[in-house]
């Protein structure tokens, strides 16, 4: 699952390769008959397997810009593939809070997210 929900992170951020997002959808049938979801696009089948909320896309995006741009203050340049990686190990441990929203968070990446449309 976790390499699945990397593809859905790059995906997201929008460097997922037109071989790899092929490859998936080929196999968005036979992941939601292994995962039992009733989902059939298969970033709703990975969404509802790992029962993602409805702003874990707003969350990966202001996270990759955010954790993009330290990068580049600091001199280096987060690649998306890294990102990915990154993204799912926190989101994956326990009292991860990579997608919760305390007051206006929400707001504040939905406008962070805006000013880089």
């Amino acid at each position: 699952m976790d390499t699945l929900f990397a593809t859905y992170v790059l995906d997201v951020i929008g460097h997922l390769t037109p071989e790899k997002e092929r490859s998936v959808m080929s196999m968005a049938p036979k992941l939601r008959q292994a995962l039992g979801t009733t989902a059939t696009e298969w970033r709703a089948v990975v969404a509802e397997a790992l029962h993602l909320s409805a702003t874990i896309d707003i969350a990966i995006l202001d996270l990759w810009h955010t954790n993009g741009d330290a990068a580049k203050a600091a001199g280096t340049t987060l690649t998306p593939d890294a990102f990915a990686g990154m993204f799912v190990e926190e989101y994956s441990k326990d009292g991860s809070r990579v997608d919760v929203w305390p007051g206006d968070a929400l707001d504040r990446a939905k406008a962070r997210i805006a000013r880089r449309s």
